[in-house]
């Protein structure tokens, strides 16, 4: 029992080095199209577009999942599980 309770203690100790920490920045569905605008591309999401990075799928407020910043673009992950897995 204090072999597990040892290994216990010691996991615990090195939580946070187990881990990356990198920040996510989310908004809520109601404030989607805001943010949209503010990023003056509501015509592109409307129109499809843009397409997810992984699938090629068009992009619309409908399957909007994640967008990300690479190398000053903006990239878009639709909401198929696939796509959203690998991010």
């Amino acid at each position: 029992m204090k072999l597990f309770l040892f290994k216990i203690k010691n996991f615990f100790k090195t939580f946070p080095d187990r881990f990356s920490r990198t920040p996510v920045r989310a908004v809520y569905d109601s404030d989607l199209k805001n943010l949209i605008d503010s990023l003056g591309i509501r015509n592109e999401i409307d129109s499809g577009t843009y397409a997810c990075k992984f699938c090629n799928t068009p992009i619309t407020f409908e399957n909007l999942r994640a967008i990300q910043k690479e190398t000053g673009e903006l990239k878009f992950i639709c909401t198929k599980l696939e796509c959203f897995s690998k991010i």
